[in-house]
């Protein structure tokens, strides 16, 4: 269920440094702790004590952590601390795996499965650009055709071409040998094998990425937390931004078992008798709250809810649009208070096998 271990053991200073070093991640004190060990410049090293020191907790929060500076960027500062390269290792921690929630149901993609990803750009209050090392990574993905797909994970076409998800978050579909179940979320985890759009300046970013073709990403599964529930029971699901991943998945998961049940009723209606499946296939109430800040911006799979309602896959969508109402911010909450939507989360959440979900990030809900 972790990362698999490392295909190689040898690497060149290059690959180390943009394939497994977190060289663009935010130093913690015995970072600077080390580095002063190596510095040959007096001041400069008793700085560097300072900030891995207890007592420096203060200086390093405001030289560091606040503005998000990067280990690459204190080392451009402190110019006569340049440790011999084995130290290195010591020095930067391993880049970590990211974890995804599948947003795919493994009836319709038995094959594949597909990631909801927000690209991660801001500046810093330093005004220094940033950059997510994965999920850029995937973004920057060029996607083979299926005939010249490798044994090794591939992302597909299909997934890049809705303008609406590459505005506010790609959704990336990884082919993947694992077979998935039908009744549980397998959390893909992918591994930026690249850091290279991680580099504060625009143009080395587009240099280093130019250094060699992106078509491929190491990902594995492992399970994850949340599992589908029996197809009759209630659903209430809540799931701003990007943590509507998993609630995708189970809502596509139950429209395929209705079109299952649909195709299968005309087959028996037709006199095929290789049809033995009842006929009689329904799903239990399900309401979905999401929330983002723009309708036109970052409704993800506005069309796809819709489309589930319509089906009766999903009984209710219910939006925040937290940007669009100039006099309050709106989000998820603000709709379960209304009377006419809390008497229907009341209905629905009296029934005994009702089941909760919450997915997202728990500092913006």
């Amino acid at each position: 269920s972790h990362a698999p271990p490392l295909s190689r053991s040898d690497y060149t200073s290059l690959e180390l440094f943009r394939d497994r070093l977190d060289t663009f991640g935010v130093p913690r004190r015995p970072f600077f702790a080390l580095l002063a060990h190596f510095a040959t410049d007096q001041m400069q090293a008793e700085k560097l004590a300072e900030l891995g020191s207890v007592a420096g907790a203060a200086d390093l929060a405001e030289y560091a952590t606040q503005p998000r500076r990067t280990c690459a960027e204190v080392l451009r500062d402190f110019t006569s601390a340049r440790p011999p390269l084995e130290y290195y290792l010591d020095l930067l921690p391993p880049l970590r795996e990211r974890y995804f929630s599948i947003s795919s149901s493994p009836l319709e993609h038995p094959t594949s499965a597909h990631i909801t990803v927000a690209v991660v750009r801001y500046r810093t209050m330093l005004q220094a650009p940033r950059k997510g090392v994965c999920s850029n990574f995937l973004a920057a993905l060029r996607p083979q055709l299926p005939s010249t797909l490798t044994s090794a994970t591939a992302a597909t076409a299909d997934s890049f071409s809705n303008p609406k998800l590459n505005a506010a978050a790609d959704t990336a579909a990884i082919s993947t040998t694992t077979a998935t179940t039908a009744t549980s979320t397998i959390t893909a985890t992918a591994t930026a094998t690249s850091t290279a759009t991680a580099t504060t300046a625009d143009a080395d970013a587009a240099a280093a990425t130019a250094m060699r073709p992106l078509s491929t990403a190491a990902v594995w599964l492992r399970r994850g937390c949340l599992r589908l529930p029996a197809a009759s029971a209630p659903m209430l699901m809540v799931g701003p931004g990007t943590g509507v991943a998993p609630f995708r998945a189970f809502v596509r998961h139950r429209m395929c078992l209705l079109q299952t049940g649909k195709t299968e009723r005309q087959n028996h209606s037709n006199g095929d008798s290789t049809s033995s499946a009842d006929a009689s296939v329904s799903v239990g109430p399900s309401l979905l709250f999401f929330g983002c800040r723009k309708r036109d911006e970052d409704f993800l799979y506005e069309s796809e809810w819709s489309a589930a309602v319509e089906a009766g896959a999903l009984t209710a969508l219910h939006t925040a649009f937290s940007r669009e109402e100039k006099a309050r911010k709106v989000y998820v909450q603000h709709r379960m208070r209304e009377p006419a939507v809390a008497e229907q989360m009341w209905r629905q959440l009296c029934a005994p096998d009702a089941h909760v979900y919450i997915a997202g990030a728990a500092g913006a809900m």
